[in-house]
């Protein structure tokens, strides 16, 4: 369900998700939700450094 916000290069986009996330109760698999989210800003940080 997640799996595609690693992808995400926009720093306001990546934003609204974790406070998705942080809002909603996800039932199972905690470790791969905060793994997802650590993905994200992992690709928010490149995509940064790369247009800088």
């Amino acid at each position: 369900m997640l799996e595609g916000i690693r992808s995400i290069p926009d720093r306001a986009r990546a934003e609204r998700v974790a406070a998705f996330v942080a809002e909603t109760k996800i039932p199972a698999g905690e470790l791969v939700v905060q793994q997802h989210l650590e993905r994200m800003w992992v690709s928010v940080e490149v995509a940064e450094r790369l247009r800088a």
